[in-house]
């Protein structure tokens, strides 16, 4: 989608900016890819090796600069417990405003706990349906 950052008259003018994000679960090509102005945002800072990784994976913006602050994965589908708690200690942690990207690799939301669910739902999430058990979204 497209994000503009709006700034006060004082600072610097708002920059224009195209955010795409490709979330694609195991069925329906497996991806987890985030892109910034055409140029890939690889996971962890580890550059052209550090491709999504199943579960959920997670890019931070800064909305003044947008500098990425954190790219990180979280393997929901291997560590569960652990991976759903880190999820909500680091999006707990994120301050007001910050641009926050999700996507989903695989099969990473039906291992999410009601925790995890209500953390991502606080940051902006507004695709995800919790079910009986998990929770299901785009």
């Amino acid at each position: 989608g497209r994000w503009r950052n709006s700034v006060a008259a004082s600072e610097e003018p708002a920059l224009d900016k195209i955010v795409k994000v490709v979330s694609a679960g195991r069925d329906h090509g497996d991806a987890a890819d985030f892109f910034l102005d055409g140029r890939r945002i690889f996971l962890d800072g580890r550059g052209a090796g550090a491709t999504s990784r199943q579960g959920i994976n997670v890019v931070t913006l800064d909305p003044a600069t947008w500098q990425v602050t954190s790219a990180r994965c979280y393997d929901t589908v291997r560590h569960t417990r652990a991976a759903s708690s880190r999820l909500v200690e680091d999006l707990d942690a994120l301050p007001d405003g910050c641009v926050v990207l999700v996507a989903v690799k695989g099969c990473g939301l039906e291992s999410l706990d009601r925790l995890a669910f209500l953390a991502l739902r606080r940051v902006g999430s507004q695709s995800l349906v919790m079910g009986p058990g998990h929770a299901r979204g785009a």
